[in-house]
C-alpha cells in the first residue's frame, strides 16, 4: 500500500482489491494492513473510511476482526469510482 493520508486515498487504494474479491465471487476477505506496516499518518484515515463504509453498510466486517469485503450496496455505491479508477489504470 502506498502512503495514503487522507480517507479519498486510503479508499482508491482498497476499493480495487474489494472489488476483485467481490467480482470473483468467492467467500474471501480484505485485510487493509496485510503486513502490518501501516504508518501513523495512515493509520486514522484508514480507520475512518472502514468505519464510515462499514456504517454505511457499504462493508462487512468479519466477526469483529479487521478483515472487510464490499456489500452488494458497496458494489452499486463505489461502482463509479471503481470504473474511473480502472479506466486510468490505477495498480
Amino acid at each position: 500500500m502506498t502512503l495514503c493520508t487522507t480517507k479519498e486515498q486510503v479508499q482508491d487504494e482498497l476499493l480495487l482489491p474489494l472489488f476483485d474479491l467481490y467480482e470473483s465471487g468467492k467467500d474471501k476477505w480484505l485485510d487493509p494492513d496485510p503486513y502490518h506496516t501501516i504508518t501513523i499518518q495512515e493509520f486514522e484515515p484508514m480507520r475512518e473510511w472502514l468505519a464510515e463504509s462499514t456504517a454505511n453498510g457499504w462493508l462487512e466486517k468479519y466477526r469483529g476482526v479487521p478483515l472487510y469485503r464490499l456489500t452488494a450496496a458497496g458494489y452499486k455505491h463505489f461502482a463509479p469510482r471503481v470504473a474511473v479508477l480502472r479506466a486510468i489504470g490505477k495498480p
